[in-house]
């Protein structure tokens, strides 16, 4: 187990995440949707930071090269899960290919339109206001599929603490990326929700990375 994994288990992983979290017990989890660019499949997850935002199970897949900064109207109706919520983080989960790890991303929709056209403004609400920022753990970085800033969570040490929790274990691809939620999720106060993490221990395994 070298502590990366390839695009195809990748995929193969996060699709079945998303059909857990569609399952789950926990409301923001619930939100999630597969996102999609140059043939590349992510995760979005939505956490509101006064209520649970609003299920809506009619759009699973949003597609990012569909949207341009000229449609402002689509890229709202598309990426805002509620126009009432005062403020919400948004959480997305994207393979960097250099790195071949998952890597998070998170932004406030509140204080930075996707349109690109307003920088960003203000901490997301669920990056921890002390140890996070200031340990070095998130960094500001251009979106790689939105080619706007916000914070992520630097992978450089991912596949190193991945391989140290994994070891030489035989994981299927969904309990490297439940395992990875679990590492990288306790840092921006998303952990992984107890019945994911059951769920995806009776996934068939097979060696991953």
């Amino acid at each position: 187990m070298t502590g990366v994994i390839n695009r195809d288990d990748f995929t193969d992983a996060t699709m079945k995440l998303h059909e857990l979290a569609q399952a789950s017990a926990s409301g923001p989890w619930r939100t999630s949707q597969l996102i999609t660019f140059a043939g590349d499949i992510g995760m979005r997850i939505r956490r509101v930071q006064t209520q649970d935002p609003p299920i809506d199970g009619s759009n699973d897949m949003l597609a990012i090269s569909d949207l341009n900064d000229s449609d402002d109207e689509a890229l709202t109706v598309a990426c805002s899960a509620s126009t009432s919520a005062p403020r919400h983080s948004i959480f997305d989960i994207i393979r960097s290919p250099t790195y071949q790890v998952p890597v998070l991303y998170i932004y406030s929709e509140a204080s930075r339109p996707l349109s690109g056209i307003s920088p960003i403004s203000g901490q997301p609400a669920h990056i921890p206001p002390t140890t996070s920022l200031q340990s070095g753990h998130i960094t500001l970085t251009d979106h790689p599929w939105l080619n706007t800033p916000v914070y992520f969570v630097h992978p450089c040490n991912t596949a190193e603490a991945m391989q140290a929790i994994c070891g030489e274990k035989k994981i299927s691809p969904l309990q490297y990326l439940v395992a990875w939620c679990g590492l990288i999720g306790g840092v921006v106060d998303l952990e992984i929700p107890m019945d994911i993490a059951v769920a995806s221990a009776t996934d068939p395994l097979s060696k991953c990375g």
